[in-house]
């Protein structure tokens, strides 16, 4: 990995460990949402020793910092009222019934996705 990716990768590592921390991830499920399946490797991207990052987990980290960027948008200073709101199935069709956070922590990209999709949708509707 050369130096500008590897600086690039570091730092989105680090925007999803903070994300992780403040939306009070466990391991298991922070790996989840990485698609990573070795702890090694999850652990070494927290401490910071990147070496390389698969294609599809750069796709994920995009996603997940986009999902954090709508909540910006979406609750400004007041994010943190999301939460509440993620623990409840939503009628959204995007949704399909299902909770937020359950898309959230399911692992799959097809789920991210669609998260992704409903937060756009809401905020178009705002």
């Amino acid at each position: 990995m050369d130096d500008e990716a590897q600086a690039s990768s570091q730092a989105a590592l680090r925007t999803f460990f903070q994300l992780a921390a403040r939306w009070n991830l466990s391991r298991s499920q922070g790996m989840r949402l990485l698609g990573v399946d070795a702890e090694a490797t999850y652990n070494a991207w927290k401490q910071g020793r990147v070496t390389h990052i698969p294609e599809a987990t750069r796709v994920r980290l995009e996603i997940l910092a986009d999902i954090h960027e709508a909540l910006r948008v979406l609750y400004g200073r007041y994010r943190d009222t999301f939460y509440p709101r993620v623990l409840k199935p939503a009628d959204h069709p995007l949704l399909g019934g299902r909770k937020a956070l359950d898309l959230l922590l399911s692992g799959e990209l097809a789920d991210l996705q669609r998260l992704q999709r409903y937060l756009h949708a809401l905020r178009d509707e705002a």
